[in-house]
């Protein structure tokens, strides 16, 4: 098996029928645990440690994916680059960029519409940015009578 196939991992959970979302980033930890933190919160994910392998997913699920979620420095092809070739195809999918370095990002105008997310967060903020993006609204759950 390749580097490369390696890093590609589909998992499941309930999404309510809203498709999936592209989970990027070469950092194997920082993976792990933002799909976690989604997955609980009842999202689909996909997950590639690179942007040549998420574009393979996304090619592979072209009308599924809902959003990219994806880290702005990696190898092989970078967050915006990735952006870029999702955006050709599909120009309304929700993009949330995450980096630890958010002051020097120079996002190019033809990217449209983007979200940011600064590395390091925190569980609540990831998921929180990710309605956003999708326009999910959190639903209250009804308090529990005793």
């Amino acid at each position: 098996m390749t580097r490369s196939s390696q890093s590609i991992v589909m998992t499941t959970s309930n999404l309510n029928g809203r498709g999936w979302i592209l989970l990027v980033d070469d950092d194997a930890f920082l993976l792990d645990l933002a799909q976690a933190l989604l997955e609980q919160a009842g999202l689909q994910v996909l997950k590639a440690g690179n942007g040549v392998d998420a574009l393979a997913l996304f090619h592979s699920r072209t009308g599924g994916i809902q959003l990219l979620l994806t880290d702005l420095n990696m190898p092989k092809l970078d967050g915006v680059g990735l952006a870029l070739e999702i955006r050709r195809e599909r120009p309304n999918v929700p993009i949330v960029f995450m980096s630890g370095e958010l002051e020097s990002i120079d996002l190019r105008p033809e990217l449209g519409e983007c979200y940011l997310i600064a590395k390091p967060f925190r569980g609540d903020e990831l998921i929180h940015c990710v309605r956003h993006a999708l326009g999910i609204r959190r639903t209250p759950q009804p308090a529990l009578s005793k």
